[in-house]
């Protein structure tokens, strides 16, 4: 059962409430370990100047995002993707902010970062990227391109170079 979205019966995915979000919304995740694609953050809409979409942790550093240890993830499936589709060819995700996660990228030669954001004016705050397990040459944590996008107070641990 999927839920209705309130504090007392939310969404059964993170994937689900971004789905459901428009321009300018916030989702707010409860505490827990959310593990697979579902969960990922991707896909979100733009907000504008005056209204962010905000996707944040109900507590700070209480909530982890993690590949389940039977997938394998492609080359662009990260954990957070603040970009357009299929790699962002073409759109920019603008004005999201996404704060208070951590994101546990186990045993996933790709994608090559846990991370992706392009687009403009974007802000990513207390968060945590954590990368174990196989990796190849490029192996990161967060790829940033855009312009003006705000990172603050992440931190990065793990196999990575």
């Amino acid at each position: 059962m999927q839920g209705n979205g309130s504090a007392t019966n939310p969404w059964k995915t993170i994937g689900y409430g971004i789905s459901r979000m428009v321009g300018g919304d916030t989702l707010i995740v409860k505490k827990g370990l959310y593990s697979g694609r579902a969960n990922f953050i991707a896909g979100m809409p733009s907000g504008s100047p005056s209204q962010y979409t905000t996707i944040m942790a109900e507590a700070p550093m209480e909530v982890r995002i993690q590949n389940s240890s039977s997938e394998t993830l492609g080359y662009q499936e990260n954990m957070l993707a603040i970009k357009g589709a299929e790699g962002g060819v073409g759109v920019n995700i603008n004005y999201v902010k996404v704060d208070g996660f951590i994101f546990d990228q186990v045993n996933s030669l790709y994608p090559p970062h846990n991370g992706s954001i392009g687009g403009n004016f974007n802000k990513l705050t207390r968060s945590i990227f954590r990368r174990a397990g196989i990796q190849d040459n490029w192996g990161g944590l967060l790829n940033v391109g855009g312009s003006n996008n705000l990172i603050e107070d992440v931190a990065g641990v793990g196999a990575c170079r």
